[in-house]
């Protein structure tokens, strides 16, 4: 093979290499484009983990206020609802109501019904007049209480009667609000949350609506 073919089969070669490869640029160019994509996914990845904490809390406290009343009225008996307020050690997190729990109410004796339903982590029942009078409410009894594992728990509370009802005051303009916030958002007004879940419970009726959530 002559010299002249050898030339024409290098460079051929080369050509054909320097237009399969990617330049410097190109791959910046790439390496941006997945950087962003990756970013997005992030965010929608928060944003869907934000959704699934704020179904599970709207949907594992209305259950609790419904299975308390649905309680009340098949037994034939007053059951409590206790909002507790505690700091838990282990997570370093301040004073704030982060639980609910049931008791059927005996003669002598409260009976626990079920476990004690704790809020996601980061997660709070909001201490605003208006979206949690349960909570700021002069007229609703506070007390402390024990459980196992937290010192200092504090709790508001109310009770389903046998037919239903509650012994929440009845008024023409009260209205008896529960309501699940992020604890970052404690400070914000109300029209300010984007996630949240009210629980609004008729003191009449005893039934539970919920709102909200995103």
């Amino acid at each position: 093979m002559n010299n002249l073919n050898m030339k024409f089969i290098k460079k051929s070669f080369f050509q054909q290499r320097s237009k399969k490869a990617f330049s410097l640029v190109e791959l910046l160019v790439v390496l941006a484009i997945i950087g962003v994509l990756s970013s997005l996914s992030v965010i929608g990845f928060q944003k869907l983990t934000k959704n699934s904490q704020f179904k599970f809390v709207g949907r594992t406290i209305a259950d609790q206020l419904t299975l308390g009343r649905q309680t009340a009225l098949t037994k034939n008996c007053e059951v409590e609802v206790q909002i507790l307020s505690y700091k838990d050690p282990e997570k370093g997190n301040r004073e704030a109501y982060r639980a609910i729990r049931l008791f059927i109410v005996g003669e002598k004796e409260k009976t626990p019904l079920g476990k004690m339903t704790s809020l996601p982590e980061k997660v709070i029942f909001s201490e605003n007049a208006e979206l949690s009078p349960l909570l700021t409410s002069e007229e609703i009894r506070s007390e402390e209480t024990e459980v196992r594992g937290l010192q200092n728990v504090n709790c508001r509370l109310f009770r389903f009667h046998a037919n239903g009802a509650t012994d929440l005051p009845v008024g023409a303009n009260v209205k008896w609000h529960l309501t699940a916030i992020y604890e970052a958002d404690a400070e914000k007004e109300p029209q300010q949350l984007k996630y949240f879940y009210t629980f609004s419970i008729d003191p009449i009726a005893g039934t539970v609506r919920v709102y909200g959530g995103e």
